[in-house]
């Protein structure tokens, strides 16, 4: 009897274990949803038409950003999908320390314009990383975000 239970137990434990593991399609279709609603809030916020106005760009889009990273990293990756699935969220999460470290800089009273440059520089090769990872998974709505 002991042994049954252990078997069901085991089963049991097994089948849960694999219903939270997404198929590539399953995380695909939940990773692109989680982008598609973060480019729908981020549309609604007006683009910047000089560097000035690049810092309330940022204060504003920053919060959707995070909001975003967190959603994804709740997902489960498929087990061939984990390792570029990791590299993309490194690199959005690095670019969302930046960002919050650019506008304090910006807040600090930094040229706005001067401070673009410097950090179009160290962020671009990060956003490139992520296009770069989120492309290879087939996640277009993250990769046109990023």
């Amino acid at each position: 009897m002991v042994k049954a239970v252990i078997a069901v137990a085991a089963v049991l434990a097994l089948a849960c274990g694999s219903a939270l593991a997404a198929t590539p399609a399953q995380y695909k279709a939940q990773a692109n949803a989680v982008c598609k609603a973060t480019t729908a809030k981020i549309d609604k916020i007006p683009e910047p038409s000089s560097p000035k106005e690049l810092g309330g760009y940022l204060k504003k889009a920053l919060p959707y950003f995070r909001a975003q990273y967190t959603k994804l990293v709740k997902l489960t990756p498929a087990k061939s999908q984990k390792v570029l699935a990791a590299k993309a969220l490194a690199s959005e999460k690095a670019q969302i320390a930046g960002i919050a470290a650019w506008l304090k800089e910006l807040d600090g009273g930094a040229d706005p314009t001067a401070s673009y440059a410097k950090w179009d520089k160290k962020l671009s090769p990060v956003s490139d990383a992520e296009d770069a990872a989120w492309t290879k998974l087939g996640i277009k709505a993250c990769a046109d975000l990023a």
